[in-house]
């Protein structure tokens, strides 16, 4: 009886420490799922993606879309009134966004934006080459250089916003940026505004169904299993 509830206990501790959105979804099926090539071509923007702001200066190698500003900012989005972010089934509710980019330059307060809103409210998320944060404000000790894999997802029921980096919680009660009319998803530096940003986008996917944790690696739930196990054979000693 005495095992069962030592079970039963870490179970409760592991996966409350995790997030408050439990459900999790591979972005291979998310609702949308979009390459950079599928975002520009190399010579065009892939409808529904168009370009805002300054100039995004985009180029392509291979499947990966670069994003260069210089003296304004730039970024690609969907925003077109027919876009599958605005005629998803937000209409204020819960979605998950996951974004794979590198960002290898940045000046003043240039940032990759990750930029959504259902209709209601907003959130923005920043990454520079060394850290990341709410709107303005990144910061931390990350190197986001090398590809990483961004996760955001809106839980309207709890109305908090969770973060993740290559499946790791940033935290899980990040509030909104504003209160807004728009529906629209921006991805590159939309605030800079004369700053400089240089950032690789290998991939952008939505779902606008729910709000949605990463899953799990396989390595994270065995190395989870095992420190588990461990725990418990120590506790019967």
């Amino acid at each position: 009886m005495k095992l069962k509830y030592t079970i039963a206990a870490l179970a409760v501790t592991t996966f409350s420490a995790q997030a408050a959105i439990t459900v999790t979804k591979d972005a291979g099926v998310f609702g949308n799922t979009y390459t950079g090539a599928e975002i520009y071509d190399g010579s065009a923007y892939v409808s529904p993606w168009n370009e805002a702001g300054g100039s995004a200066n985009p180029t392509l190698v291979g499947s990966i879309a670069t994003i260069t500003t210089s003296g304004s900012n730039g970024w690609f989005q969907q925003d077109n009134g027919t876009s599958p972010w605005e005629t998803g089934t937000l209409a204020g509710g819960s979605w998950t966004l996951e974004v794979e980019a590198s960002v290898s330059a940045v000046t003043g307060a240039g940032a990759l934006a990750i930029w959504g809103a259902n209709g209601s409210e907003r959130f923005i998320w920043h990454v520079t080459p060394t850290g990341s944060g709410e709107f303005l404000a990144a910061s931390g000790s990350e190197d986001n250089t090398v590809s990483t894999t961004w996760r955001v997802a809106y839980d309207s029921v709890d109305d908090d916003y969770s973060v993740w980096r290559n499946g790791v919680l940033k935290g899980d009660s990040f509030g909104q940026q504003a209160g807004t009319g728009s529906t629209r998803l921006i991805i590159g530096d939309c605030c800079g505004n004369g700053d400089h940003l240089t950032a690789a986008v290998s991939n952008v996917s939505f779902d606008t169904t729910g709000a949605f944790a990463p899953v799990p690696e396989p390595s994270s739930t065995a190395l989870l299993g095992l420190g588990g196990l461990a725990l418990i054979l120590r506790r019967r000693k």
